[in-house]
């Protein structure tokens, strides 16, 4: 027996071997956590003070290494003769679209991580056993938006979607004394493992469909096993591109699949929503338009009026749902539904096979630069606003409309900083978000079927609606008399946190005052 054992040879398997210099930026962000924790085991028995300032700076650190690491793979992109890098066996696919979404995820990361400073110094963490776990979870979530942007083929691609949400689950439910946070966090992932099912059921009917989970392979399938063309029996393919859209749309919280998003926004912690609301989000959309573009291409028809819908409801039911809200974070959590509208009126505009499909894919890539700074600037703001809020009132006390009452004669920085991010997120004339949406309305009005007029009239239409909401915020922080029985206590001072607000506002007014910085990098995407 044994002699036919030492007879048999084994079989041999193609082991990929990684670039490492083009994914140095996905590694970092990687290994980070797994580093962090061994760092923070070898301390010892340490205060939490000490342990949320090693976690602190060892996760802004990391985050800088990983985003420098972005300027030599966009550098031998440059001066390639190819579009793409496709690395580790043809499983991921780097071009500058993915470089740009890497960028962005990995900015927004460190500023969340600075965001967690105040709770690291104060030893009053989030009722974890450690401050630690939240920049672990914070950086394994940032590492599952990066694989999902990147990856060439659907299984990879959902590997990357259930690292990024389990991850934000748990961030979702970190405060243990806060029975809302668990409460958020069991319904992001109640709602959200049935999304992953429905998305797991579109690629099962993807590859029955064309006999391949490669991204690229899908675009250019032929005939199948059972003899069947899904260009021409095209039933089967469609139904799977359905159900991966339920995915992404439940990920990127469009309406009609959006019902998660106010109730996990307001119970969150609110660093974890402004990681949620951007890094998120941009995963989210980035994947969306890769893969709408790469693998389903053929079938721009079929598709192009489902994401006109999904805009459309978005646009609308994110500005007026809005306005009954009094909850700050409920407010913006419609807003950012609203956000999503106009992200999606540059994907329907990205379907066009002429030119005007590059347009639409540029304004979608500067829509996500400038709405990222903006909301994580803006909550940053609010946690900062919020921590001084809970000091006087009790721990989850909401942030409302009248809690914010006055608060400019409280904390004028932090009123004018609010402010300054509302006005730019409402498209206020000369500011990030009004470029940001005057570049997809343009695109649509280029859209030679009526549909990409009515998509730009709604999304004008929703943007007045939309402004109102930010300026009842800003009326009430400003034109409000603060109730000085309830808020005594003004114990705000500058700290680490502010520097990830810094950094925000200056991307933003640099977009705002010269949004032509961006041109290269846009042209670069899309050219």
């Amino acid at each position: 027996m044994f002699n036919l054992l030492a007879q048999v040879t084994p079989p041999r398997f193609d082991v990929p071997t990684p670039e490492w210099s083009e994914i140095l930026p996905l590694l970092v962000m990687g290994v980070a956590p797994i580093i962090l924790v061994v760092l923070v085991s070898l301390m010892g028995k340490r205060s939490q003070s000490e342990v949320g300032l090693v976690s602190m700076v060892f996760s802004v650190m990391a985050a800088a290494i990983s985003f420098a690491g972005l300027f030599p793979v966009w550098r031998l992109l440059q001066e390639s003769d190819q579009d793409a890098f496709l690395l580790v066996g043809g499983s991921l696919r780097v071009d500058s679209f993915v470089l740009v979404a890497w960028g962005l995820i990995i900015a927004m990361a460190a500023v969340a991580s600075l965001t967690f400073e105040r709770e690291s110094f104060s030893g009053r963490n989030s009722g974890a056993s450690s401050v630690m776990e939240q920049h672990v979870l914070l950086f394994l979530s940032a590492t599952g938006g990066m694989i999902m942007v990147a990856a060439e083929n659907l299984i990879l691609l959902f590997v990357g979607l259930e690292i990024l949400s389990i991850a934000v689950y748990v961030l979702a439910a970190l405060d243990l004394r806060r029975s809302s946070s668990q409460e958020a966090g069991f319904k992001y992932f109640a709602l959200g493992a049935v999304s992953s099912a429905i998305f797991a059921y579109g690629i099962a009917f993807v590859y029955g469909a064309t006999g391949s989970i490669q991204i690229s392979a899908i675009a250019n399938a032929g005939v199948n096993d059972l003899g069947l063309n899904p260009r021409v029996h095209a039933s089967l393919i469609l139904v799977g591109i359905m159900f991966l859209l339920v995915g992404f749309a439940f990920k990127i919280s469009a309406v009609p699949f959006h019902s998660w998003t106010p109730d996990v926004y307001q119970g969150s912690p609110t660093p974890v929503v402004g990681f949620m609301a951007s890094a998120v989000k941009v995963a989210g959309v980035a994947t969306l338009l890769r893969v709408l573009l790469d693998a389903f291409s053929n079938f721009g028809s079929e598709i192009q009026p489902v994401i006109g819908v999904l805009a459309g409801l978005s646009l609308v039911g994110g500005a007026v749902m809005a306005l009954a809200q009094t909850d700050a974070k409920r407010m913006l959590a419609y807003s950012s539904i609203n956000h999503v509208g106009f992200m999606l009126v540059g994907i329907y505009v990205a379907q066009e096979l002429s030119s005007t499909g590059a347009l639409g894919e540029r304004s979608v890539a500067f829509y996500l630069i400038a709405y990222s700074f903006m909301v994580a600037g803006a909550f940053g703001v609010m946690t900062l606003v919020q921590r001084n809020h809970e000091a006087n009132n009790g721990k989850g006390s909401p942030l409302t409309l009248d809690a914010m009452a006055g608060l400019y004669k409280r904390q004028p920085l932090l009123a004018g900083l609010l402010a300054f991010f509302l006005l730019a997120q409402a498209g206020v004339p000369f500011t990030a978000g009004f470029w940001s949406k005057v570049r997809v309305i343009f695109a649509a009005t280029d859209v030679r079927e009526t549909g990409g007029y009515v998509l730009a009239a709604i999304a004008m239409l929703s943007a007045v609606v939309a402004a109102f909401l930010y300026l009842r915020i800003i009326v009430s922080m400003f034109m409000s008399d603060p109730d000085e029985e309830r808020d005594t206590k003004l114990d705000f001072k500058p700290s680490i946190s502010m520097a990830g607000v810094g950094v925000c506002l200056i991307v933003v007014l640099i977009l705002g005052i010269v949004p032509g910085v961006a041109s290269g990098i846009l042209e670069a995407v899309a050219p």
